[in-house]
């Protein structure tokens, strides 16, 4: 008899899980964004890392102006100081950096060089024969005792460039 009396109850939906729902719309998609910003942060680290480890580098190139012609005055300390330690020494390393820019100069520049040691020597006359510059620096000592001037050595370069074609 009971069952008889028994009526349905009009179904109704609560407020609180159409909220619910939207919420979980919403909140997805807020998680699919940080998850894709976590995931670019994490390949850039991983970019970073590889980089880091592969060394990268820019190798610096030796040249002399703009690549028009010049008049160029070296300078190289040969004193005892620059055959120190390590290997290559200061001084090979100079002689190198020397040998690059004679290297990088076009024809028709001038070239002098000047060892700086005390008492500085011109090794080589201000000069258009940039192979004779080179063979120059090729036969520096790579061991010296002398002490060092490169005041006295800095106003020699500035007397051979005195005179040369390309003052600029």
């Amino acid at each position: 008899a009971h069952l008889l009396r028994r009526q349905d109850l009009p179904r109704r939906r609560l407020p609180t899980v159409a909220l619910l729902r939207r919420a979980e719309a919403s909140s997805k998609r807020r998680v699919r964004l940080v998850d894709l910003l976590l995931l670019i942060v994490r390949v850039l680290l991983i970019t970073l890392a590889a980089l880091a480890i592969a060394g990268p580098f820019v190798r610096e190139r030796l040249a002399y102006g703009d690549g028009s012609v010049a008049s160029v005055a070296i300078v190289i300390d040969d004193s005892m100081s620059m055959a120190g330690r390590g290997e290559p020494t200061l001084l090979a390393r100079s002689v190198e950096r020397a040998n690059a820019i004679v290297s990088s100069l076009p024809g028709g520049s001038e070239v002098g060089i000047v060892l700086g040691g005390a008492s500085p020597r011109t090794l080589v006359s201000r000069t258009t024969e940039l192979d004779r510059a080179a063979r120059a620096l090729a036969a520096i000592p790579e061991r010296s005792a002398r002490g060092s001037d490169l005041a006295a050595a800095l106003e020699r370069a500035e007397r051979e460039l005195a005179g040369a074609r390309h003052a600029d």
